[in-house]
């Protein structure tokens, strides 16, 4: 009973932390690009953490779970300190986090086709996936377009969040 409490309590804090990326990258983009960054890597870095808390406490998740745990608070930390250091980190960013949601998305993958899920979890991820691709390539890509994938990247995030929230509901 305690462990679903803790899993429930882990889901929804991470649904939380989907709203709170997905509004910032929606109303704060353009010129506030570092700020989002830096507050990214952080909620980035706090969802790593509650989900190798989660693995800690129940031991029957799959086993990618703690490395995923560990790969976002590296990540996660990694871009809060460059971003405060004042690099021009934001370049390499998209690429970086576009191999990250491409390698995620095809664990999601693996794990879908092993389970019974929702469509809708398939579509969410397919989604990852070609924001992850996209996020590849940004870079190579014209300037303007990062306001536009910005908007496209929190409104996917977001709808992450809700539909998390309402699969708990």
């Amino acid at each position: 009973m305690k462990i679903k409490i803790v899993e429930r309590r882990t889901s929804l804090i991470s649904a939380v932390i989907s709203i709170v990326i997905g509004s910032l990258f929606i109303w704060l983009r353009g010129g506030v690009l570092d700020i989002i960054i830096f507050v990214a890597g952080l909620l980035l870095a706090a969802d790593g953490l509650f989900r190798g808390l989660l693995y800690i406490k129940r031991k029957n998740l799959l086993p990618f779970t703690p490395v995923a745990g560990i790969l976002e608070i590296v990540l996660g930390v990694f871009i809060a300190v460059a971003t405060a250091l004042g690099t021009n980190f934001h370049v390499y960013l998209f690429v970086l986090v576009g191999t990250a949601l491409i390698v995620y998305s095809i664990l999601a993958i693996i794990e879908l086709s092993n389970i019974k899920a929702k469509w809708t979890m398939w579509i969410v991820i397919l989604l990852v996936l070609t924001v992850g691709i996209f996020l590849s390539i940004l870079p190579f890509l014209n300037e303007e377009v990062y306001e536009t994938f910005l908007i496209i990247l929190g409104s996917i995030a977001l709808a992450h969040g809700i539909f998390s929230l309402i699969v708990l509901i």
